[in-house]
């Protein structure tokens, strides 16, 4: 469980548990690097962009990939550069930290991101129209189900449980 977002720490000191987890621990070992400040870099930058209790969390991902690279790991072009590892770690990563409803909600909102994608774009003409306006009668259901997830999810996190699905203890308050 990520519990500290300080990343002038390195990664792996501060969550030695995530070393033994695979392919977080082919990351690590493959790390030549002085203290594994490579791959401790890399998993803060997933952190930064996929924690949800990041600060860059709701930030389009392209956004969250530009500003975790320039201003943490000094390359704006840090994930093209590194996608391999980064793309590699991610659904492990999501697997760990999000609950199975925060994982649903991940799902829509990224078909939501979709959706708004292809209508900006899209002509709306004699032959499209009728097609358009299914698919923005379709994204209204798409919000009311996304809008029930957020709803329970609020709930969850009142009636005790924490991210992960974990019960936190009395230290945790």
């Amino acid at each position: 469980m990520i519990n500290t977002f300080d990343t002038d720490k390195n990664f792996w000191q501060e969550h030695p548990d995530m070393k033994v987890i695979t392919p977080f621990k082919q990351i690590f070992e493959d790390d030549r690097s002085k203290k594994k400040e490579t791959s401790s870099m890399l998993m803060w930058f997933i952190v930064l962009c996929y924690d949800r209790d990041s600060k860059l969390f709701k930030l389009p991902l392209k956004d969250k990939y530009a500003i975790a690279g320039e201003d943490y790991c000094g390359d704006v072009e840090y994930y093209s550069k590194n996608n391999i590892l980064i793309d590699m770690c991610i659904e492990q990563y999501i697997e760990l930290q999000y609950t199975p409803m925060q994982r649903q909600m991940m799902t829509l909102e990224r078909l939501l991101a979709k959706r708004a994608k292809y209508l900006e774009e899209a002509e709306y003409d004699l032959e499209t129209g009728e097609k358009l306006d299914k698919i923005v009668t379709g994204t209204y259901k798409v919000w009311q189900d996304y809008k029930k997830i957020v709803e329970e999810m609020e709930k969850e996190m009142q009636g005790g449980m924490a991210k992960g699905g974990a019960t936190p203890s009395l230290l945790d308050g």
